[in-house]
């Protein structure tokens, strides 16, 4: 095993050497070549609300890139949304009067902070467009939840084990046509398992947003700082947090070692399993299961215990419940399963943006030791911390956004990973909507273009976290499945606790 291990590190370091020199050739000349492309779009920009007046703004590059995507028909892939439980019975007209307060806010010079909100999108010479919306009533984006459980709401209530269905439910569901691409629903008679001590009635408050718009970083701060008037510092990833000296150290060295780094990450990341099925295979529909709140402090003293960070244990015990459900499912376990991470990037704009970057973890399986597996992954966040490639992802999104919409659709998909994880840090501390206290907040997304089946996540808020799957029907046939691989990802906590170190 160990010849093996040593052989096949061998092949990709030649393979990758020899990718990163005709990438260090081959990516300038790429990027000249497409210069009159560029040329073009900022022509066409300039020319559509010249043309037909009721044009705005050419889409932003990086939310172009995930425009391409069915967003008034058929099945979105690039759907986010956040939902929050509060003490109280919310109106639905104050709940439209705030979300008009948010969405209809103006800069000092009486513009629009978020005029995409009123707008929709268009095809235009090949380039995708906003278009005002005549018709715009907030009443058209805020309303009752009216999905197709409303029924069962009506008769049940919003019960626990409604929740992950409504989740799956959002992350498909197209907008409706010739408006923008957000929504917000209000839902009462929210059920609490095992009841509240003080028996308040509580309600259900959902963003529901599609990625071309704003990415979650943004969602989650319009729901908890712009709509609940909270105020908390925003979790910025790791790998920016470096010194001066590591930031002109990669400075000087970036150009030199992104093409190697980029094409080693290329051949590395393409997953081969049982979970990374044909994208004509998949159903595009989810089984969703959620932990229940797991106190922050858990994690922290398993951090202390074993002397590394939050990030890794939260990633041995993702590792360890899919290994640990593979073997009792009789799958063959994968060395590694590797992820697609977004990660925020400084800076990010008050306004709904796409400001992110990606990158890919990789999770290991074959590791049976715990203690090993957290080693593991701890050398794999340091690689990351030190990487190129978040970077370079983020200085890409606008060289592929910046082409016609027929090219990005063609090209721009992930074939790779088995999974999208996403881990967002929310409030430490409780917030409210005027005078209702958050109780509890979840959010879920898309798994975006590509043949890309299982979603990961994690948001924590007020002292605890909620960790998610949410797994294609197609991978996995039975929502009790999911619900088990989320219980040993829980487990997995336990296991790292009880370890000797």
């Amino acid at each position: 095993m160990a010849r093996r291990n040593c052989c096949r590190s061998i092949i990709k370091f030649i393979c990758s050497a020899i990718l990163g020199c005709i990438m260090f050739v081959l990516v300038p000349l790429f990027l000249l070549l497409l210069t009159p492309l560029y040329l073009i779009r900022w022509i066409i920009s300039k020319l559509g609300p010249c043309i037909d007046p009721k044009l705005s703004k050419i889409l932003h590059t990086r939310g172009a890139t995930l425009s391409v995507d069915s967003i008034y028909e058929g099945i979105p892939l690039n759907n986010i949304f956040v939902a929050g439980i509060v003490d109280g019975i919310v109106s639905l007209d104050v709940f439209r009067e705030n979300a008009a307060r948010v969405m209809l806010s103006k800069n000092p010079d009486g513009s629009l902070c978020n005029q995409e909100g009123q707008q929709y999108i268009v095809s235009w010479m090949g380039y995708h467009f906003w278009k005002w919306d005549e018709d715009f009533k907030i009443e058209n984006h805020v309303r009752y939840y009216d999905g197709i459980y409303a029924d069962r709401i009506a008769k049940e209530g919003v019960t626990e084990e409604l929740q992950p269905l409504l989740g799956a439910e959002f992350i498909r569901t197209p907008f409706t046509p010739k408006r923008s691409p957000w929504e917000a629903y209000l839902a009462h008679n929210v059920i609490v398992k095992d009841g509240d001590p003080v028996n308040k009635p509580k309600s259900l408050l959902v963003l529901r947003i599609h990625h071309s718009l704003a990415d979650g970083f943004a969602v989650l701060k319009v729901i908890t700082v712009d709509l609940m008037v909270a105020q908390y510092e925003r979790a910025q990833a790791a790998y920016f947090q470096k010194t001066l000296w590591e930031k002109m150290y990669g400075l000087v060295f970036y150009l030199f070692k992104a093409p190697f780094e980029g094409a080693f990450q290329f051949i590395e990341s393409v997953d081969f399993n049982e979970w990374h099925i044909a994208e004509n295979r998949l159903a595009r529909d989810h089984h969703v299961a959620l932990t229940p709140r797991i106190p922050l402090d858990i994690i922290k003293d398993l951090k202390n215990q074993h002397n590394t960070s939050f990030t890794c244990i939260l990633l041995a015990a993702f590792a360890g419940g899919i290994r640990k459900f593979m073997i009792e499912h009789q799958y063959k376990v994968p060395r590694s399963i590797h992820c697609l991470t977004p990660l925020p990037m400084p800076g990010h704009p008050s306004k709904l943006r796409n400001h992110l970057t990606l990158c890919i973890i990789t999770l290991p399986l074959d590791v049976d030791n715990p203690l090993e597996r957290i080693e593991e992954v701890a050398a794999e966040l340091e690689r990351q911390r030190t990487s190129s490639v978040p970077l370079s992802m983020f200085i890409s999104g606008p060289i592929f956004g910046a082409l016609p919409a027929s090219v990005i659709k063609a090209t721009y998909k992930n074939y790779a990973t088995t999974a999208v994880l996403t881990s967002m840090p929310g409030p430490d501390r409780v917030i409210d909507f005027l005078g209702c206290p958050l109780d509890d907040v979840v959010f879920g997304g898309g798994l975006l273009r590509g043949n890309c089946g299982v979603g990961l996540s994690s948001l924590s808020y007020n002292g605890a976290i909620r960790i998610g799957t949410g797994v294609d029907t197609n991978i996995l046939s039975n929502r009790s499945d999911v619900e088990e691989i989320v219980q040993n990802i829980q487990d997995e906590l336990t296991v790292l606790k009880n370890l000797d170190v």
